[in-house]
């Protein structure tokens, strides 16, 4: 049990609420909070007059959560290389990685989304160019107009896109130590983080739940356009509509897990939990070399034999290799 656990317990055990503990310690509402929720402490001065006032030592305010600590120290010295630096986090800092990432996460969904739909001009342009007046006549819009307006639009809203991921970077890129290196965090940064994730634990639970059934949802506009085929002569036109359709449906459901995706890494990231773990840090590099790796031999596969529908296989390959290396190199 850390301190903001411990002095939210004894105060409740008192019955006290946060504004009579307060004015017992000559202090604000507002840092009893704070202290609670993990997200500052309090200094010594304040830490003897509540043991006074709780009727306990310092000792067990203290001893518990020092000893805990330690112990955290002492496992990641094992998992840790010797030559390894080990990045020291703050709480300031925390909080400041924590706000760039609230600020940067609807923008990366936004230029996702961005990038999904960019292409949608283009089609419905392409589909315009195969139909004609109702005399049989002229076409709508001539091929190399279409093309030509399809794939400007398709530029500018790519370059849209690319502008807000690289508005990002000036947010985080103070923070790319998170993704490679080993980190330490200040006393109470790990409690308030949990909390925060504990938090958000719903609210990332849905959305993706909603992603998932606007992925599996997307295929209707398609179906609906194939009905709609044989009561209409515009069969291209309804087709591409469809498509488009199913296109702004996708990049709803991919904006919402990127959005919430963010969000839930930025507490993984200083929680070092699950793909940002110590151990999987310390494989980034080979990581990145053999996806690399992998993603060249596809390519190259791909464009000297033309077997586009098999050489997918190698995604397939890939993965269940990557697990035997590392086993074999022990990594």
């Amino acid at each position: 049990m850390i301190l903001a656990e411990k002095i939210m317990q004894l105060r409740k055990k008192n019955g006290w609420s946060q504004e009579e503990l307060a004015e017992q310690l000559n202090v604000s509402r507002q840092s009893v909070s704070k202290w609670e929720s993990a997200q500052s402490i309090p200094d010594l001065n304040k830490i003897l007059t509540m043991s006074r006032l709780f009727g306990v030592s310092t000792d067990y305010l203290l001893k518990d959560e020092m000893e805990e600590h330690t112990e955290q120290e002492a496992q990641m010295e094992t998992e840790q290389p010797l030559d390894q630096e080990v990045h020291f986090v703050s709480m300031e800092e925390a909080n400041r990685f924590l706000e760039a990432k609230e600020i940067t996460a609807p923008r990366v969904a936004l230029g996702t989304a961005l990038c999904i739909l960019s292409p949608i001009p283009l089609f419905l342009l392409g589909a315009l160019s195969e139909m004609t007046n109702e005399n049989g006549g002229s076409r709508w819009i001539s091929e190399n107009a279409a093309a030509g307006i399809g794939l400007l639009t398709l530029a500018l809203i790519i370059t849209a896109a690319v502008a807000l991921f690289l508005s990002c970077r000036t947010y985080t890129a103070d923070f790319d130590f998170l993704d490679k290196e080993p980190i330490e965090t200040a006393y109470g940064v790990s409690g308030m983080v949990q909390e925060l994730k504990l938090q958000y634990r719903d609210r990332y639970s849905l959305n993706n739940m909603i992603g998932v059934c606007l992925c599996i949802l997307s295929t209707v506009p398609l179906f609906l356009a194939l009905w709609f085929c044989n009561a209409y002569p515009q069969e291209d036109l309804i087709m591409c509509i469809g498509l488009c359709l199913m296109l702004v449906v996708i990049s709803a459901a991919v904006s919402r897990f990127i959005l919430v995706g963010i969000i839930w890494e930025s507490y993984q990231k200083l929680l070092q939990e699950g793909d940002y773990s110590r151990k999987q840090k310390s494989q980034s590099n080979f990581n990145q070399l053999y996806w690399g790796l992998i993603t060249a031999v596809y390519l190259l596969y791909s464009f000297y034999s033309g077997n586009w529908h098999t050489s997918w296989l190698i995604w397939i390959i890939a993965s269940p290799l990557r697990k035997l290396l590392l086993t074999v190199i022990k990594i």
